[in-house]
């Protein structure tokens, strides 16, 4: 009974050279799960970062584009209106319908990426995973 409990003492003292070997293998896992931390960390603010952007950048895009189209619509109006009176072509008309179209079709556009922003933004925040 006394050498098992002088050996378990003295135990240490031989395996001190693995001790300390395990204490730094712990160690550099503990700074290594440290670092995958803070990566994620500014891994998520740079993505909660770019939705937000893209979502505000888009948001404004589409209300420019969608007071163009307002304005593009009496544009529209008003060449149809000298074409009944003949002083305008139809070219004219169809030149200003297709501006029109394109600055819808611009908004339609912004609206998809303002969408895709807030998705984006929901999974940067962790929502769906």
């Amino acid at each position: 009974m006394i050498a098992s409990a002088v050996g378990s003492l003295t135990q240490p003292l031989f395996n001190k050279g693995q001790l300390i070997a395990n204490l730094k293998v712990a160690k550099a896992q503990q700074e290594e799960a440290l670092l995958a931390f803070q990566y994620s960390l500014l891994n998520a603010g740079s993505e909660v970062s770019n939705a937000l952007v893209l979502y505000n950048s888009s948001t404004e895009k589409s209300r420019l584009e969608a007071d163009q189209a307002r304005s593009l619509e009496r544009v529209v109006s008003y060449t149809q209106q000298l074409f009944n009176l003949g002083s305008a072509s139809y070219l004219e008309v169809l030149t200003a319908q297709k501006s029109l179209l394109g600055a819808q079709l611009s908004k339609v556009s912004d609206d998809f990426y303002r969408m895709q922003a807030v998705v984006n933004l929901y999974y940067a925040l962790g929502g769906g995973r």
